[in-house]
């Protein structure tokens, strides 16, 4: 069977790449590397133009059977992860605005665990078109479980962690019913 990746961000604007030199969805992503066994995939993504590239080199290469997409979240409560319901599809884009007149691209996957998550605050660039590309390259190879995770930068990223595994765990049963693209 093949793996699920996980990706994460590098450390981000000013506060992210200055004060801090860290990403809250990164810190996340190395204490779940440290405990999960190797049937999982990491990588760290650029928040720069060379993200999507990458990201979908990634895809193609490795052909996961989940992908899970992890970002920060300055204005999240310490304590819980926000799972995203949708992506937009507003062709690459930073205006806030471009949001208002965008379709979304909703996961499955991401609704059949929180029927109540009808909100998002995706944002309009990075995170969201990781999302978004997540979600076409799915519906293109197999319908694999795609979901996109907001971490706030403060709280315990240990908690965030264990949060983001029990999510894993469900994204695992759904991979092992999706056939394998690796072979």
């Amino acid at each position: 069977m093949g793996k699920i990746l996980i990706t994460a961000f590098e450390p981000f604007g000013l506060i992210g790449s200055w004060v801090r030199n860290n990403n809250a969805s990164k810190q996340v992503m190395d204490i779940m590397r440290q405990s999960n066994n190797d049937d999982l995939l990491y990588e760290t993504l650029p928040t720069s133009d060379h993200a999507i590239p990458k990201f979908l080199d990634i895809l193609d290469k490795e052909q996961p059977t989940g992908i899970l997409s992890m970002g920060e979240h300055l204005l999240l409560p310490p304590n819980n992860i926000k799972l995203e319901p949708f992506a937009y599809d507003t062709g690459v884009n930073a205006l806030p605005l471009a949001t208002l007149f965008a379709k979304t691209v909703t996961s499955d996957f991401a609704k059949s665990l929180s029927e109540k998550n009808d909100s998002s605050s995706i944002g309009s660039y990075f995170c969201n078109q990781i999302y978004l590309q997540g979600l076409n390259w799915s519906k293109e190879n197999g319908d694999i479980p795609v979901a996109f995770i907001h971490i706030p930068i403060l709280g315990n990223h240990e908690e965030h962690a264990k949060q983001i595994t029990n999510i894993l765990q469900t994204m695992k049963s759904s991979a092992q019913n999706t056939p394998d693209l690796s072979t």
